[in-house]
């Protein structure tokens, strides 16, 4: 991949952890073989997509949505300062996109359930996700588990800093099928 030009990043502590990286880079893995329309939920920043962009722009369209319109201006300057369209970015809610049903091939939530509470929102959010993506398409999201002990430590200590605020979700919490 080469060099990203990240000037009008704010917040490196959130995005360029070594955990986010990890997922960026395990997505984009995935991501190889993605065809069609790809929807990022949650993009904040942009960096998935602006890495994503970089290594297989020219396969598909992808597009990147979040609430917080900060985090989308960033995102647009990001994209502007590695010549590429900002015009991939739409301001909307997760839990009520806007977006036709069936409209993407693949949709993509990274780095964003940790944000969710309470848990019983995540049910909403992913049939959201199911809805805006075609019926044979692929959804790809992360998880986080608190029973992992280096994760579980590296939270505690953000929390304690007041850099961010992130939770863990308890595997043995109750969930019911989709």
């Amino acid at each position: 991949m080469k060099n990203l030009n990240l000037q009008h990043l704010s917040r490196p502590e959130a995005f360029q952890t070594t955990i986010s990286k990890k997922v960026r880079s395990k997505a984009l893995k995935i991501s190889r073989d993605l065809r069609g329309n790809i929807l990022d939920v949650g993009c904040g920043n942009g960096l998935f997509l602006l890495e994503w962009y970089t290594s297989f722009g020219d396969q598909s369209k992808a597009f990147g949505t979040d609430y917080d319109f900060e985090a989308l201006k960033e995102a647009k300057l990001i994209f502007i300062d590695n010549n590429l369209s900002s015009e991939v970015f739409i301001l909307g809610n997760a839990f009520n996109l806007p977006f036709p049903s069936d409209s993407f091939n693949n949709v993509l939530c990274l780095n964003t359930l940790i944000n969710i509470h309470p848990f019983k929102n995540i049910e909403t959010l992913i049939k959201e996700l199911h809805r805006v993506c075609k019926k044979n398409g692929k959804i790809i999201f992360d998880f986080r588990n608190i029973q992992n002990p280096i994760l579980k430590i590296k939270y505690i200590r953000n929390s304690l800093t007041g850099r961010l605020t992130l939770s863990l979700i308890h595997i043995s919490e109750p969930t019911r099928p989709l």
